[in-house]
C-alpha cells in the first residue's frame, strides 16, 4: 500500500511539473518545446497550472505561431484563467489583433458566463427574486493572503411569470468574470467604471499580494486607468503587503506621467516599505535590474545580439528615465539625504555606484551629504571609485567629495603602506629588467628565510629561489600588467591571514616579528597582494606557505 502511495505521489507531481513545463515553453514562444510535450504528452494542452493554460500563456506573451499549434493540438478556445477571462479577452486587452481574430475564426469569446443552475418552481407559488449577484461584500472582499480570487457562482435569476431561470446579463456576467485588478492591468477603463458604478466600494479591494487596483494601474504603465481610479477617490497611498505604494511601483518603471499623477495627488514620496525604501531609492537601487529587465526585451527583437552592448544600451536608457523620475520626485520635496535601513545607503551611494553624471547632479543641487558613509564606512565616492564610474568620480570630486576617513595607523602599519606605495610606483615607471629587480627585492633572502622560519628554513629558501628563477625568465621579455595604471585610491594594512596565523601558532612562523596582509583598493578592483612581514629592517612579501609545507613533507617522507 505504501509503494502504491509513493508511486501515486510521484505521478502526481511528476505530472504537475509537466504541465508546468509546458505553460513556461508557451509564455516564452518556445514552439520547438511546445511540441514535444504535446508529444509526449497531448492531453496536457488544456492543463492548468496556477489556474491559468498554455494557451492563455502564448496569447499573453503574443506569440502566433504557439497559439495555431495550441488550438490545432485541441486546446480549449474558451478556458477561463484565474481571472476568469478567455484567451480571446486577453488577446485583445494586450492588443494582439492578429491572434484575436485567429481566437474568432476559432470559436472564441469575449465573455463566458456560468450556466445557470436550475431551480424548481412550485406549483401556484410565487417565488422570490433573488439576486443575479452574489453580495457585494463577497464578491469583492479583500483576498486572503496566498490565495488567488476564488471563483464566484451567480446565483440564479427567476421569472415569478414564467417561472423559467434567465441567463446571466452582459453586466452581471461582467461583474464575475472581469476583476477590476485584470480590468487595471489591461488599461480597460470602461470595465473599471462599469464595477465601480455597481460596487463603489471594490476600488480599494486587494489582491493576494494586498495590491490595489491603483497599484496593478501603476505597475504596468496603465494611466488611463490609474486616472480613472483617482478620480474614482481610489487610495494613493495604500500599502501592499511588502509596504508598497502605487508611487514605489510608478518610480520603480520610471513612468514620468504616472509618478506626476500620483505626486499631484498628495501620494508620499517618502513613505518607505518594509526594506526601508522610498520610491527615490527604489528608482536608484533597482536600476541595474531594470537594465538587465531591459537588454533582455532587445535581445529578443535583435538577431544575433551583443548582451554587452545592448546592457550598456539598455544601461542609459534606464538611466535617462530614471533622470526625470528622479527630478521630478525631488522637486517634489523628497528627501535627497534618505538612508536605506539595512545597509545605510544614501540615494547619492547609488547613484555613485550607477554612476550616471545628471542624477548625481541632481542630487548635489537637492544638497546631498557629500561624504555620507554608509554602515562599512564607505562614502558615495568610494562607490564611484569601487566600480570605475569616470563620470561619477569627476563630477564628485568637482563637487568637494571625498573617501571619508580611515581607521588610524600606527607607526608599523604606515610604514607598510608607504612601502607599498612606493613599490608600485615603481613597478609603474620600471622598464622590464627593472619590474624584475624590484619583484626579486620584495622576497625574502635566505638570512630573512633563516630567522622567518625557524624550523623550515632550508625548505623556505629553495621555494624562494624557485620563484625568484621564474621571476627572471619571466622579465625576459615586456610584459604588461592588467593593473597597470590604475589608481591606488585605498591601501589598508589588515590582520594576517588565517594560514600565517596557523603558523606562528605552531611556531614554525616567527611569532616576534610583524606580519600583515594588505587590502588594495585601486579603481574599478580590489586587490590583496598577499602577508609582509617586517625583517632585518624591510619588508618582504612571505612566501606561499603551502608550497613551504608541500616541501617539508616531501622531506619528511624521504627520511622515512
Amino acid at each position: 500500500m505504501k509503494s502504491f502511495l509513493c508511486a501515486a505521489a510521484i505521478f502526481i507531481f511528476a505530472a504537475a511539473a509537466f504541465c508546468g513545463e509546458l505553460q513556461d515553453a508557451a509564455a516564452r514562444g518556445d514552439i520547438e518545446k511546445v511540441r514535444a510535450l504535446l508529444k509526449a504528452n497531448p492531453s496536457a494542452v488544456n492543463s492548468r497550472e496556477g489556474a491559468t493554460t498554455p494557451l492563455h500563456e502564448a496569447t499573453r506573451g503574443g506569440h502566433f505561431e504557439v497559439v495555431k499549434l495550441l488550438v490545432a493540438s485541441g486546446a480549449e478556445v474558451n478556458a477561463l484563467n484565474f481571472s476568469k477571462l478567455t484567451p480571446l479577452r486577453l488577446a485583445l486587452g494586450y492588443q494582439r489583433s492578429a491572434i484575436a481574430e485567429f481566437l474568432r475564426q476559432h470559436g472564441g469569446l469575449e465573455q463566458v458566463a456560468p450556466p445557470p443552475a436550475r431551480v424548481a418552481v412550485q406549483p401556484n407559488v410565487v417565488p422570490s427574486v433573488t439576486a443575479s449577484v452574489p453580495p457585494q461584500a463577497n464578491l469583492f472582499a479583500t483576498n486572503p493572503p496566498a490565495a488567488r480570487v476564488a471563483p464566484l457562482v451567480a446565483a440564479p435569476v427567476t421569472n415569478a411569470t414564467v417561472g423559467t431561470n434567465q441567463p446571466l446579463s452582459e453586466r452581471e456576467a461582467l461583474l464575475i468574470n472581469f476583476p477590476i485588478h485584470e480590468a487595471a492591468r489591461l488599461g480597460d477603463v470602461e470595465t473599471i467604471k462599469l464595477l465601480f458604478k455597481n460596487s463603489p466600494e471594490i476600488i480599494d479591494a486587494t489582491d493576494e499580494k494586498g495590491l490595489t487596483p491603483l497599484h496593478v494601474a501603476a505597475a504596468n504603465k496603465q494611466l488611463k486607468a490609474a486616472e480613472a481610479l483617482v478620480g474614482m477617490r481610489a487610495k494613493v497611498n495604500a500599502r501592499a503587503f511588502n509596504g508598497q505604494t502605487p508611487l514605489h511601483m510608478a518610480a520603480r518603471r520610471g513612468e514620468v506621467a504616472m509618478v506626476t499623477l500620483l505626486v499631484t495627488n498628495r501620494a508620499d514620496f517618502d513613505a518607505r516599505d518594509e526594506l526601508g525604501h522610498t520610491p527615490l531609492l527604489l528608482v536608484l537601487q533597482s536600476a541595474s535590474a531594470a537594465a538587465l529587465e531591459a537588454a533582455g526585451g532587445m535581445s529578443a527583437r535583435t538577431p544575433q545580439p551583443d548582451m554587452t552592448e545592448l546592457f550598456i544600451r539598455a544601461r542609459a536608457e534606464v538611466n535617462a528615465r530614471n533622470e526625470a523620475v528622479i527630478n521630478l520626485l525631488l522637486r517634489a520635496g523628497a528627501n535627497a539625504n534618505v538612508v536605506e535601513a539595512v545597509s545605510g545607503k544614501t540615494a547619492l551611494h547609488f547613484a555613485a555606484a550607477v554612476g550616471h553624471r545628471p542624477i548625481i547632479e541632481a542630487l548635489v543641487r537637492h544638497r546631498a551629504a557629500l561624504d555620507a558613509v554608509d554602515r562599512r564606512g564607505e562614502t558615495p565616492l568610494g562607490y564611484a571609485l569601487r566600480e570605475a564610474r569616470t563620470n561619477a568620480i569627476a563630477t564628485l570630486r568637482a563637487a568637494g567629495a571625498t573617501i571619508g576617513k580611515t581607521r588610524p595607523l600606527d607607526a608599523t602599519e604606515r610604514s607598510l603602506v608607504e612601502f607599498y606605495q612606493r613599490t608600485e610606483a615603481a613597478l609603474q615607471r620600471g622598464s622590464s629588467s627593472e619590474k624584475a629587480k624590484i619583484l626579486l627585492a620584495l622576497n625574502p633572502t635566505k638570512t630573512d628565510c633563516e630567522r622567518m622560519f625557524p624550523k623550515h628554513s632550508a625548505q623556505a629558501w629553495k621555494v624562494v629561489e624557485e620563484i625568484n628563477r621564474q621571476i627572471r625568465q619571466a622579465f625576459t621579455k615586456p610584459l604588461r600588467d592588467a593593473e597597470e595604471g590604475k589608481e591606488i585610491w585605498r591601501v589598508l594594512p589588515e590582520p594576517p591571514s588565517t594560514i600565517v596565523q596557523d603558523w606562528r601558532g605552531r611556531g614554525a612562523l616567527a611569532t616576534n616579528l610583524p606580519v600583515y596582509s594588505l587590502t588594495v583598493h585601486k579603481v574599478g578592483a580590489v586587490t590583496r597582494p598577499g602577508d609582509y612581514c617586517f625583517v632585518n629592517n624591510h619588508w618582504v612579501l612571505v612566501p606561499p606557505l603551502r608550497t613551504i609545507a608541500a616541501q617539508v613533507a616531501t622531506v619528511e617522507t624521504g627520511r622515512r
